[in-house]
């Protein structure tokens, strides 16, 4: 069985790069580097992310399995993805709350409905108040005798 030191040379070769070459790039001093490869040191999680930045398959290089290099991504495809996975979310959301609704108007049919309107109506009211400035008119002060100002008789 290979160990990273036989990988990091098989890598090393394919770019056709020398130990000294390839030290540099991993930012250590070459006789480090010899080390890695005859498998007398670890390889360090810091050589790892340089590998990963060099399009380097990291399962590879740890464990042999896959291929060497990995596909490099742009972050236009990365973001690309990510508009598609929240659109799927988004869609998702949309259809089960039409579904609840639904599920809920053929359980318990008009009342649903009238609520539903209910909670509208009053969102709308507390919406319509505040953006005149007024306080809705749950929540309006009420005033009393007593909270009148002295007439000065």
């Amino acid at each position: 069985m290979t160990g990273i030191g036989s990988r990091l040379r098989e890598l090393r070769d394919s770019r056709g790069l020398t130990q000294s070459e390839f030290s540099d790039v991993l930012g250590i001093s070459l006789r480090t580097y010899q080390r890695y490869e005859q498998d007398e040191r670890n390889l360090p999680l810091r050589s790892l992310f340089v590998l990963a930045k060099q399009d380097v398959n990291i399962d590879w290089i740890v464990t042999g399995r896959g291929e060497m290099t990995r596909q490099s991504v742009t972050k236009l495809e990365r973001l690309q993805a990510l508009s598609s996975y929240w659109e799927a979310n988004y869609r998702l959301l949309e259809l089960s709350f039409r579904q609840l609704n639904e599920l809920l108007v053929a359980k318990f049919g008009k009342e649903v409905e009238s609520i539903i309107k209910q909670v509208k109506m009053s969102i709308l009211r507390r919406t319509t108040d505040t953006d005149m400035g007024d306080a809705p008119a749950g929540d309006k002060p009420e005033t009393t005798p007593d909270d009148t100002e002295p007439t000065g008789d």
